[in-house]
């Protein structure tokens, strides 16, 4: 059977296709939009363009689910609409005017699929698991696959970059505020004091978009034992600097940064950033990306529980 999932994000929406079959989920289609909810929120409420936005988008999913007589969906929507005030009307609306039930998960949820989607048929391990999204950002720490301390952090690649920069690239002094920003918060976190790993696990466009542009830049590293692709942690600054609007960019460098960071143009330097500021917080020398989170997390932990 088939299971459609929409994952209303802080800088995307989502309608992703599962066939269900014999216990297990294959994605079989994917639409995604890129809306920047998080841009639209002013004085802590989603705005009117911002909603109308998003309801069109829902409304092209409702007809497109309804073409092929798809009647199973689920949703969840994250930060965006987590920390907005109209955020629990703006669901109501989408329940009476398209009929999708979406539920905004928590930042202690979003967490708890990030990590199940990251680590669902992993043998056991340690590790730390981060995932930069629009608007919040999640840090999860774990021992032998079991969670010891989750923790979603108030700042993400859209928030950072409509607070501190002006155009599409930020300027050296603009990312030098994103970073002292991102820093702080990390610092000022009482549950990841004093913790420490050699390697961080990353998921979500942020880090989807970390590794395409290290491919560019660097050449594609082999992936490793579980399927992820390491990147050397030392390189986020010179990833970062190499584009800020007051450097000199040949065209052969930003042509990389085109085909990496199509859709993310604007967040990807503020989103490496907070990469940057959690490495050095937890001496980690490597980063590796995982292509499964929350969604998956949400599918295995909700759907084929």
């Amino acid at each position: 059977m088939f299971h459609a999932l929409i994952d209303i994000g802080s800088n995307t929406v989502r309608l992703a296709l599962y066939q269900i079959m014999n216990g297990q989920a294959e994605m079989v289609l994917k639409k995604k939009n890129a809306l920047g909810l998080a841009a639209c929120i002013d004085n802590n409420s989603v705005s009117e363009v911002g909603v109308n936005m998003l309801m069109d988008v829902l409304r092209d999913y409702r007809r497109f689910l309804d073409s092929f007589s798809i009647t199973r969906v689920d949703g969840f929507a994250t930060a965006a609409l987590r920390s907005a005030e109209n955020g629990k009307a703006i669901i109501q609306q989408i329940k009476q005017e398209i009929g999708f039930d979406i539920r905004i998960l928590s930042g202690e949820e979003e967490a708890t699929y990030d990590f199940i989607g990251a680590t669902h048929g992993q043998e056991s391990r340690d590790g730390v698991l981060i995932d930069v999204g629009g608007a919040s950002t999640e840090v999860i720490v774990f021992y032998d696959n079991v969670i010891a301390h989750k923790v979603s952090l108030p700042m993400g690649s859209l928030s950072l970059h409509r607070m501190y920069c002006r155009d599409i690239l930020p300027t050296t002094e603009e990312i030098g505020e994103v970073i002292r920003e991102a820093k702080d918060i990390v610092e000022h976190e009482p549950a990841l004091a004093f913790l420490h790993s050699a390697e961080i696990t990353g998921i979500g466009g942020t880090m989807k978009g970390a590794a395409a542009l290290y491919s560019q830049l660097y050449g594609k590293p082999e992936e490793n034992a579980s399927g992820g692709i390491p990147m050397n942690a030392k390189r986020l600054p010179d990833m970062i600097t190499r584009y800020l609007k007051d450097r000199v960019q040949g065209e052969e460098d930003l042509a990389k940064y085109f085909r990496a960071a199509a859709d993310r143009l604007h967040t990807l330097l503020p989103g490496l950033a907070i990469v940057e500021a959690i490495t050095e917080h937890f001496g980690a020398d490597t980063l590796v990306y995982s292509d499964s989170g929350v969604r998956e997390g949400f599918i295995h932990g909700e759907i084929l529980k």
